[in-house]
């Protein structure tokens, strides 16, 4: 079980991804917005209990933003940090992500594997975060207004690893219950990419 955000190796793999950039001539950078979808098989409670059984995180706006680098003709690696503040606590991605892409020069389509951690924090004085283990995947496209401007939407999809079905985050108080062996979420994003 990972109790804090693997944040060091996130940072580490940021700093490589920039030092290729030199050479690849081709990272992308994306910040974005989007909704992320409730996931059923965790419950968040506040003020000492759990919510009742069957609650699911919230549906709500969401930011965060991608960098990728091509490696090869269609391939390309990247990172992806993103973040939804709910009531009372805040769920955070870090995730290493592989791209395959198609299309002409103006328009380009991808598919995307993605792995990594999500991160459950509960904002409140004394309670730790919980992290699990996270894999996903999406599809999206690009529309370039200029060579270096474009257009960037995604759909994805990710399952979240919870090793028992009745994991307790608590202190004093329980802040997440997992009902299930495993917590499904989704989301839509739209962003603007910056090609360097």
């Amino acid at each position: 079980m990972w109790t804090s955000p693997p944040r060091h190796l996130f940072l580490a793999l940021t700093a490589l991804l920039w030092a290729g950039s030199a050479a690849a001539g081709d990272v992308e950078v994306t910040p974005f917005g989007g909704f992320q979808f409730s996931g059923y098989g965790v419950s968040g409670g506040y003020g000492g209990s759990p919510a009742s059984a069957g609650t699911t995180l919230g549906t709500g706006f969401y930011f965060g933003a991608t960098a990728d680098m091509a490696v090869t003709p269609g391939w390309r690696v990247g990172l992806l940090y993103s973040r939804q503040q709910d009531t009372g606590f805040a769920v955070e991605r870090y995730l290493v992500s592989v791209q395959e892409g198609r299309g002409e020069e103006r328009n380009r389509f991808f598919g995307v594997g993605l792995i990594g951690a999500t991160r459950f924090d509960p904002r409140r004085p004394g309670s730790g975060s919980l992290a699990r283990f996270t894999v996903g995947m999406g599809l999206g496209g690009l529309t370039y207004l200029t060579p270096r401007l474009a257009l960037r939407a995604e759909a994805r999809g990710f399952f979240v690893d919870s090793p028992s079905s009745s994991t307790l985050l608590c202190n004093g108080g329980c802040i997440f219950l997992f009902s299930a062996y495993g917590v499904w979420q989704g989301d839509v994003s739209a962003g603007f990419t910056v090609r360097f």
